[in-house]
């Protein structure tokens, strides 16, 4: 355990906390984007879906070059530490401004928000890239790795509560609205800012794992597509994650619209439905890492992916009485999808030859934003077709049956179709 000294302690916790940051600035999008184009800004569904995808589909190019580039650059503060401050100061910026400016109404707001969204979820990566790299060179031990990567999905998930629950409350205390998201956007840019400087006062600049594994096993100068062999089992793991998180991000973004037309309840209770589901996610977090100690990680990734698409089918009864109920339970599923896929990507990515951990890691967090955007796009383009109208007073049954099967049934598709991924990873 002397090798975790680097990140022990309260260092430990600081880094950590950024995990916060990150849980809130990925919720609040996921979350909310899709309902602020829609319902604020009167754009078609089918726009709408677009923008929450094409910058998340970018990400499939540039995370992956940003873990190159925090994998060869050596400053005097370490290789991942200037992407944890840029990242830092620049997220929470873009973020304000992203729900803040003065966008036309309609259509023609698509472009800026698409650029905004896109100039975001690139700074993002900078931050997120080298900060989710940290438990896979942090240490020989894969008990260590677990217990970093443990702390910071803790964090993430009480980030996830935060923004979830927070996020609309904001929004409907301020009036909601445009103005009610931007004071949103303005309270949470500070919070989020702090949490992300945190984890770069808490990051050492050298961990004595990576130093030992680059002596060992340096990697040569145009290695290439050599940094890829062997990695069946890395490849697998990722598909499998993608497609999980496609039906987390289905269930997110659906469901204000399942709140507002379904349950009939006021905007403000999404923060409520959301909150039990990510609550639940937080007090069950110490549950799935004793059981990933005790069956394994990859055990408990399939059994967590099964027990979300069943627990997600009770959405198409909406009921006001079941709402916390129902979301809650689909957050204890989600708390051991989050901790087993984290933790299983660490031992793989660390068991990798060369010291390519920001190569790698690069690769998974451009799956696990991209599931999440995928999933908000099939909401977005599910309601276009089931023919839900952009800022209306009312749907007609057919869109509500749309939107009733849309957010039961896509869940559950896509964790049986992530199972098959996960029993080829066990191959490999």
């Amino acid at each position: 355990m002397a090798e975790a000294g680097a990140l022990a302690g309260r260092r430990l916790a600081f880094y950590a906390l950024g995990g916060f940051g990150t849980g809130v600035l990925t919720t609040v999008p996921a979350a909310l984007l899709l309902y602020f184009c829609t319902e604020v800004l009167a754009m078609p569904p089918g726009l709408a879906a677009l923008v929450v995808l094409l910058p998340k589909l970018w990400s499939i190019v540039w995370d992956p070059l940003v873990g190159v580039w925090s994998d060869r650059i050596d400053t005097r503060i370490g290789r991942r530490r200037p992407f944890i401050l840029a990242g830092a100061i620049g997220v929470p910026l873009i973020f304000v401004l992203l729900f803040c400016w003065p966008y036309p109404a309609g259509a023609a707001a698509f472009v800026p928000v698409t650029l905004l969204y896109l100039l975001m979820t690139s700074v993002y990566s900078i931050f997120a890239v080298p900060f989710v790299a940290v438990p896979a060179e942090a240490s020989a031990d894969p008990a260590v790795r677990e217990r970093i990567t443990g702390w910071r999905i803790g964090f993430a998930m009480i980030g996830v509560f935060a923004g979830a629950a927070a996020g609309p409350a904001i929004v409907a205390a301020a009036g909601g609205g445009r103005h009610g998201f931007t004071v949103m956007a303005a309270v949470i840019a500070v919070l989020c800012g702090l949490a992300l400087l945190s984890c770069f006062l808490a990051t050492p600049s050298r961990f004595a794992a990576r130093v030992a594994k680059a002596e060992q096993a340096p990697a040569a100068a145009g290695a290439g597509a050599n940094l890829f062999r062997g990695a069946g089992r890395f490849w697998a793991l990722t598909g499998a994650y993608l497609l999980q998180l496609v039906g987390v991000g289905a269930v997110t973004a659906l469901t204000p619209y399942w709140v507002v037309h379904l349950a009939r309840l006021a905007e403000g209770e999404t923060g409520s439905a959301l909150g039990a589901m990510f609550l639940a996610t937080i007090v069950t977090v110490p549950a799935w890492m004793w059981a990933i100690r005790r069956w394994g990680a990859g055990a408990m990734l399939a059994l967590s992916a099964l027990l979300f698409g069943v627990v997600a089918l009770s959405l198409s009864a909406p009921s006001p009485a079941m709402m916390l109920p129902a979301f809650a339970a689909l957050g204890v599923p989600f708390a051991g999808i989050q901790v087993a896929a984290f933790a299983q990507a660490a031992h793989v990515i660390h068991a990798l030859p060369h010291s390519s951990e920001g190569l790698f890691t690069g690769i998974w967090t451009a799956g696990e934003k991209s599931g999440l955007a995928i999933g908000a796009a099939l909401a977005g383009f599910g309601l276009q077709i089931g023919g839900f109208v952009a800022a209306a007073q009312g749907q007609s049954p057919a869109a509500l049956d749309a939107l009733r099967w849309l957010i039961a049934l896509s869940p559950l598709a896509c964790m049986l179709m992530s199972l098959l991924l996960l029993a080829w990873a066990r191959r490999a």
